[in-house]
């Protein structure tokens, strides 16, 4: 999932307002760790984490880029407790990546 807001705030007001619903909507949400990245030739944040939602274990993804006068988040989850997270991971991690930003 992609959203897309004016970027009248700062990038920190953005990010803390995207984790706080993130807070809202999972049980024992936590953060796992963040990383600098580029996504299409822009500096972006990549934040994983784990939560629960309907009594199921979900990893995920949300990277946050600020680009022009707009802000983008990319949002990615799957079922944590399956054989093939990693896969569904990977396969998230290379649509993050893939993405381009076009005139």
């Amino acid at each position: 999932m992609i959203g897309q807001q004016n970027s009248a705030q700062s990038v920190a007001v953005n990010m803390d307002a995207t984790e706080r619903r993130l807070r809202d909507i999972m049980e024992n949400f936590r953060p796992l760790d963040e990383k600098h990245i580029t996504v299409s030739g822009i500096p972006a944040v990549e934040r994983h984490f784990r939560g629960s939602v309907d009594q199921r274990d979900w990893s995920g993804v949300v990277v946050y880029i600020p680009h022009d006068s707009h802000f983008y988040t990319i949002f990615g989850m799957t079922i944590a407790d399956t054989d093939l997270v990693q896969i569904q991971e990977n396969v998230i991690a290379r649509t993050i990546s893939s993405l381009q930003f076009t005139k």
